[in-house]
């Protein structure tokens, strides 16, 4: 059983109803923020407010929920918003879990000095 001492530490199970409900709301501001941007300027980076929450949920909560959130938010974005693009939603994904990879050996490290 997950308590607040093992999710501070970044080592958050899937296994456990209470850590795929963080991982929806985690999900769900990534798809709010990405649409929110979107729709208030119009030369923004896209990609921006998604990878700002995924480098947060890597860094804090562990590789798997952050891999989660670089998958998901933007396959989600894409079947509600069709944001991304389809050429590009691979590449997208692609970028979440190359910043999950390097966050989560970053914190790994810290972590460990």
């Amino acid at each position: 059983m997950n308590n607040i001492h093992s999710i501070s530490q970044g080592t958050v199970s899937l296994t456990s109803p209470r850590n795929w409900a963080l991982s929806a709301l985690f999900v769900g501001a990534s798809v709010f923020f990405t649409q929110l941007f979107l729709l208030l300027t119009t030369n923004f980076v896209v990609w921006l407010p998604f990878m700002l929450i995924t480098l947060f949920v890597a860094y804090r909560y562990g590789w798997k929920m952050g891999m989660v959130t670089a998958i998901v938010s933007p396959a989600l974005n894409y079947i509600l918003f069709a944001e991304p693009g389809a050429n590009t939603l691979s590449i997208v994904m692609f970028a979440g879990a190359l910043i999950v990879g390097i966050t989560a050996l970053t914190a790994f490290w810290r972590r460990s000095h």
